[in-house]
């Protein structure tokens, strides 16, 4: 990656982790203590239009709701907290049109990127969490950590995209973080449960050492992939910048890590 002083998370992980804090925790603190609207689970590689469950039924015309309130009090369309509920209320409207997001056929649509974020910030208190803190003029993430999306429009081709995320739950603003940036694989572009290999180790290690994750699609769409070359490229040196500005992020220890196309694309 250019014009960043990225360090791979392959050989430098014991000099980052021997900096990042003394909080000695085994597990990641509980994402949300309420159930999530949408659930959290591995879903079906049926393409059958078999979605109208109780949960998207609920969850629609709640995120319309939120994206009504901001629009009534003139909220910019730009904003991070409109961005985030446009990017669910697209996912849920293609979710009600039968698009499972689980196999590997190619694509004309933008996917859910990770099915466990997206299940964490359809909770009805996130929504309005979110909601309140945009009308409040306040950052739309305020308060929230754990394991969520964020939504962006993309430099390189203008789409609303999104980038998964975790933040250790004793974040403070008055403090720098390091940030580890992941890297998925081929298959890595949906339905990634937070307790999946991908993500399970990753979400131990932000929440122990206090450490900032995010990871990128990359402009990756089956069977269009981009291997992080070029606008993958661009993607992810994106999101690292959306990372620096959204937290307070130490820029001198940002790392890149990446499995199978992702260990590629961090080389």
């Amino acid at each position: 990656m250019k014009a960043l002083k990225i360090i791979c998370l392959t050989v430098a992980v014991t000099l980052m982790l021997t900096g990042c804090g003394s909080s000695a925790i085994n597990a990641p603190a509980p994402l949300s203590s309420q159930t999530p609207i949408m659930k959290a689970t591995q879903g079906s590689a049926s393409e059958d239009k078999d979605n109208d469950s109780p949960e998207l039924s609920k969850g629609i015309p709640l995120v319309d709701a939120c994206i009504s309130k901001l629009e009534a009090n003139k909220i910019d369309g730009g904003n991070d907290g409109m961005l985030i509920l446009k990017r669910l209320s697209y996912c849920l409207n293609q979710l009600s049109n039968g698009k499972a997001f689980t196999t590997l056929k190619e694509r004309s649509y933008s996917p859910i990127y990770d099915f466990g974020s997206f299940a964490n910030m359809m909770d009805e208190d996130m929504l309005w969490k979110i909601t309140n803190n945009t009308l409040s003029g306040e950052d739309p993430y305020k308060g929230v950590t754990g394991f969520i999306e964020r939504a962006y429009v993309s430099e390189t081709d203008q789409s609303l995209d999104s980038y998964v995320a975790y933040v250790p739950s004793g974040y403070v603003s008055n403090r720098s973080y390091p940030l580890i940036v992941l890297l998925h694989g081929y298959g890595g572009g949906a339905y990634l449960p937070p307790d999946s290999p991908a993500h399970a180790a990753f979400l131990k290690i932000c929440e122990k050492y206090n450490v900032i994750m995010v990871a990128p699609n990359g402009k990756n769409k089956i069977p269009n992939v981009s291997v992080y070359h070029d606008d993958g490229e661009k993607d992810v040196l994106q999101v690292i910048k959306l990372a620096e500005k959204a937290y307070n992020i130490d820029t001198k220890r940002v790392y890149l890590t990446g499995m199978s196309m992702g260990g590629h694309g961090t080389w």
